[in-house]
């Protein structure tokens, strides 16, 4: 799964996601009296292992203000980034199949370049092996959950050129793959 940042919509409740598999991104917490601050660092850089650069991806500030009578308060949610608040009615995961990119130009969070031995040598891949292809193109997500949610792709085949924007369709073959890395396993 991703980092991903939600809000039940009968309550206050806030839910908060997250995953640092090896150290590659983490979550930096800070609770006052009326203020809980949430930021989440990812790892960045192009060394694979010690380099240890990070850069703030998110944020989710949660602040009470007090009312002008002892028992009225109100409060007030801002976020972004990773920890955009996700809600039950967009769509999460969209795809309009109008655009391939290099995998390489849209980096997912611990999708990371490896040898042939699985070892860590990049932190942004240019490829995955998917089921036996190897995918080195991404499809952009356009729903909320964004970029990380991006799928990789392989072996699609042309786009309805002649279709106006918004109704392009691609087509599937055995060979082909359409794969959410941040979904789990593949």
């Amino acid at each position: 799964h991703a980092t991903t940042a939600s809000q039940d919509e009968n309550s206050d409740l806030i839910q908060i996601a997250s995953r640092g598999v090896g150290l590659s991104g983490f979550l930096h917490i800070d609770v006052d009296r009326d203020i809980i601050s949430v930021k989440y660092y990812e790892e960045v850089g192009s060394l694979p292992n010690g380099a240890k650069s990070y850069q703030q991806s998110g944020s989710l500030v949660i602040e009470k203000k007090q009312g002008t009578s002892s028992s009225s308060s109100e409060k007030s949610i801002l976020s972004s980034g990773a920890l955009k608040i996700v809600n039950g009615i967009n769509v999460l995961l969209k795809f309009d199949f109008e655009i391939i990119a290099p995998m390489s130009s849209r980096p997912i969070p611990s999708l990371v370049k490896r040898n042939e031995d699985n070892e860590k040598i990049g932190l942004v891949a240019s490829d995955i092996d998917v089921r036996g292809v190897k995918c080195s193109h991404a499809m952009p997500n356009h729903g909320q959950f964004g970029q990380t949610y991006d799928a990789q792709v392989a072996n699609i085949g042309p786009f309805n050129a002649n279709a106006i924007a918004g109704e392009n369709s691609a087509y599937f073959t055995a060979s082909s793959r359409f794969s959410l890395y941040a979904m789990g396993p593949h």
